[in-house]
């Protein structure tokens, strides 16, 4: 992985220090958005049982 990283930093001309600040970047919004999806998920579970028990009860 040294060697991929060295051969990003001279082909884009970068430090890496700013490799690495865009790696964390990257990994902080995609694990927030997954963070997002299991909630979203969840909520779609809760509601889904909770319109199921409303229909039962009819």
């Amino acid at each position: 992985m040294a060697e991929q990283v060295q051969t990003v930093m001279r082909e884009e001309g970068r430090t890496m220090s700013e490799l690495i600040r865009e790696a964390l970047r990257n990994y902080m919004e995609e694990r927030e958005w997954l963070r997002t999806v299991r909630y979203e998920r969840l909520r779609e579970r809760e509601n889904e049982r909770e319109d199921a028990r409303r229909r039962t009860d009819k």
